[in-house]
């Protein structure tokens, strides 16, 4: 028998043991998973409709309940992007549309709010960018990550994921309602957007 774990940077595979011939560290196991709680078994609460949380600047965010999801891709490895719509009940946000982006990212990279905010310093001048360019409302940090239970095992952590939360103004409309001359021009101020982007990168840099 053999014990997989599956987080968003890949597979753990434990060694092997007969359960027949090896029954009491069988037994061991199976009293470890009936105590495990849902987030030992690697479900967020913080990303389930309904909940509550609390963002590093104090605004306290509500995620709707029975909705729909705006995005969430099927797979286990990878960001694992999943959009969700939400509430504020007071503060500065209050009444205001907004969606709830989870996403898992390479530790190693640069954070989204980070390179959002370098691009609204660079270009705000330019509104080919800066009116497509979405602005992040408040963050939320947390400690999931999948370098924890590498560490434990002394296992390579080169690629760990980290859960980011960050919140948005719910934008009107949808894409799929555009029709065909809509539609071409919405690519068109998206290419317009993506080469002047590039120039400010590679004359700013």
């Amino acid at each position: 028998m053999w014990y997989w774990w599956y987080d968003r940077q890949g597979v753990i595979q434990t060694s092997g043991f007969d359960f027949m011939e090896d029954s009491p560290r069988f037994l061991v196991l199976l009293f470890a998973w009936q105590r495990f709680t849902e987030e030992d078994w690697g479900v967020v609460p913080l990303g389930q409709p309904g909940q509550t949380f609390t963002c590093d600047d104090g605004v306290e965010i509500t995620l709707a309940k029975d909705q729909d999801l705006i995005h969430r891709p099927y797979g286990i490895i990878g960001r694992g992007t999943t959009v969700l719509r939400a509430t504020s009940e007071s503060g500065p946000l209050k009444d205001v549309p907004l969606v709830v982006k989870f996403s898992c990212q390479e530790e190693s990279r640069t954070p989204e709010t980070e390179i959002l905010d370098a691009i609204h310093r660079r270009a705000s001048h330019l509104p080919d960018v800066a009116e497509h360019v979405l602005q992040y409302t408040t963050t939320k940090s947390t400690a999931y990550s999948t370098s924890h239970i590498r560490e434990r095992l002394k296992l390579d952590t080169k690629g760990a994921r980290k859960l980011t939360i960050i919140v948005f103004e719910e934008l009107e409309g949808h894409i799929s309602e555009l029709d065909g001359t809509e539609m071409w021009e919405v690519g068109y101020q998206l290419y317009k957007c993506g080469y002047s982007s590039l120039y400010i990168h590679m004359f700013s840099s």
